[in-house]
């Protein structure tokens, strides 16, 4: 049973990695402490692997293994700490801000009268001046299906973003804890006088990407002439699941195959195509018999 775990490896190094992320809120270890730990873990696991010596032969695998576990756990703490912990620079510990300045981060979404997009917000105007700061926010235009607007974008925006209300109800759905988890700190409805594009994005590989994906889908839609096998299609093939209408998503959740539409298939092919490129061509050692 324990040898047919070593075909595995990642497996059980997520394992480790997820448990020290769900013991975050039991261990009370921050900042420079939790990186020390770290770096003594690393070295006494570094030290243990390269130290030849027939004394602790015995027990090497077990230190070895034991020293591995616990910095797999430790990094999982680091990593939700480091998460979830809100700089004093973040946007939204600024006093009431009248204008700030952000950059597009996502591909907008067209969908019920909102464009939809997120973006990193670099400076806000409060008190009559200008300050950096950092952070994400979701932005929402009413009425607008600005096609201008794209990855990398600069805009220029006025008003002041607010966080989600925390639900009354102990048992209805915190919205505001599920953009924290997704380091999303504010979200902002505006018309489409509140914003101006005061730079346009340079080259970047995310948003050529962005625009051969919306490329791909005119070619569907010019293809698929039935609504709903276009918006299937855009979904499974190219990830644009904002196309589905939400009878349609409510179709698919309610027979438990709505996390078909999460990942797309081209994701899911270009993953395994890279995977294969890079290590195709290796012979791995299998149950450490070569």
């Amino acid at each position: 049973m324990l040898s047919s775990w070593g075909k595995y490896p990642f497996v059980r190094f997520l394992i480790f990695f997820v448990a020290g992320l769900y013991l975050t809120n039991l261990i009370d270890i921050r900042g420079k402490n939790l990186v020390a730990i770290l770096v003594i873990l690393t070295c006494a696991y570094l030290g243990f692997f390269f130290k030849k010596s027939n004394s602790i032969a015995f027990y090497k695998r077990t230190i070895l293994g034991t020293t591995a576990i616990l910095i797999l756990v430790f990094l999982g703490v680091f990593h939700s700490k480091r998460y979830n912990t809100i700089s004093s620079t973040n946007f939204s510990k600024a006093d009431t801000i009248h204008f700030y300045r952000a950059e597009v981060t996502s591909d907008p979404l067209a969908k019920n009268n909102f464009l939809r997009f997120e973006a990193n917000v670099t400076d806000v105007k409060s008190n009559g001046s200008w300050s950096p700061v950092e952070g994400k926010i979701r932005l929402f235009i009413k009425g607008s299906q600005d096609p201008h607007i794209e990855h990398g974008d600069q805009l220029l925006v006025k008003g002041n973003p607010s966080t989600a209300v925390r639900p009354l109800n102990p048992d209805e759905v915190d919205y505001n804890k599920i953009l924290l988890k997704r380091r999303i700190y504010a979200t902002h409805f505006i018309s489409k006088d509140q914003y101006k594009i005061i730079r346009k994005s340079d080259f970047s590989i995310i948003g050529t990407a962005y625009k051969i994906r919306h490329w791909c889908d005119s070619i569907l839609y010019k293809n698929i002439t039935t609504p709903n096998n276009y918006q299937i299609a855009s979904g499974l093939i190219l990830g644009l699941a904002g196309n589905i209408d939400q009878e349609m998503q409510n179709a698919y959740s309610h027979t438990g195959v709505i996390h078909v539409l999460a990942v797309s298939g081209m994701h899911v092919v270009l993953i395994f195509s890279l995977l294969s490129l890079f290590f195709g061509g290796f012979n791995f050692i299998n149950n450490g018999d070569k």
